[in-house]
């Protein structure tokens, strides 16, 4: 981060984030981090037709049953984060090494990698979903919303992101903020606000009630859809431009309680 972390008296979102971390031990962080367990919560919070198709549940790559799956569809584990592979109907999934690959990541436990809490007690399963297709030619948008206390105040936008990936951060009334993430460039194509923006708000309100701080991101390609909660991004370590963001967003942190 290019400065010593404080956790004896945490100001920055970032320092706020690590002391979470290592005292924040909220048991429900365990169900809505495991991407199979969080299905059923939200469904129970928000009704049906939110949560993305489920085709398949395994234990190992081993009993997954191949040829029993649609032309398109998404493979991920439950149980941490960037483990996922995708079958997109043109190129043809090499199962061997998408075999190895699942194994080795249900060997692993994502809790050792970052000191992440919520993922410490997850118990690894192999998830598959239905594929979500784009709209535009921006790929799939993701939304993510900051929510502290229970309300968003703040989301950005990712875009082309397996192309050319940039990231634009807006305020709750649709208006850019001259903020961005280190490691992604500002998006400068317009993206235009889906008609249903004040229901995704509101789910985004909904879902994140109770919690001192999570980022909720929700899909929006013709039908919201929830993506996933996420209780510190980049492990705590993500740098902002400009700096006073990171001060910005700690002070909408309440650690005190």
């Amino acid at each position: 981060l290019g400065y010593r972390l404080n956790l004896k008296d945490p100001k920055t979102f970032n320092e706020k984030l690590n002391w979470m971390k290592l005292y924040d031990r909220n048991p429900l962080y365990t169900t809505l981090s495991d991407k199979y367990r969080v299905k059923e919560y939200v469904e129970k919070k928000i009704g049906p037709g939110y949560v993305n198709r489920l085709y398949a549940v395994y234990k190992s790559a081993d009993e997954i049953e191949w040829d029993r799956l649609p032309v398109e569809y998404v493979i991920k584990t439950n149980h941490g984060a960037g483990m996922i592979l995708y079958n997109d109907g043109n190129r043809k999934l090499d199962r061997d090494e998408a075999i190895r690959k699942l194994n080795r990541w249900m060997r692993q436990n994502f809790y050792q990698k970052g000191r992440e809490w919520q993922y410490k007690n997850i118990e690894p399963r192999i998830i598959i979903e239905e594929k979500i297709i784009p709209e535009t030619d921006y790929g799939v948008r993701d939304y993510k919303f900051y929510c502290f206390n229970g309300e968003p105040e703040m989301f950005y936008v990712n875009i082309d992101r397996y192309n050319n990936q940039t990231q634009l951060f807006l305020d709750m009334d649709w208006k850019p903020l001259e903020m961005r993430s280190e490691h992604l460039p500002r998006a400068t194509k317009p993206i235009n606000k889906p008609k249903d923006f004040p229901e995704m708000v509101e789910i985004a309100r909904t879902l994140a009630k109770g919690l001192r701080f999570c980022r909720l991101d929700l899909y929006n390609e013709g039908k919201i859809l929830f993506g996933e909660f996420t209780f510190t991004p980049l492990r705590g370590f993500k740098k902002f431009i400009p700096g006073e963001y990171d001060l910005y967003l700690g002070n909408l942190l309440n650690i005190a309680s």
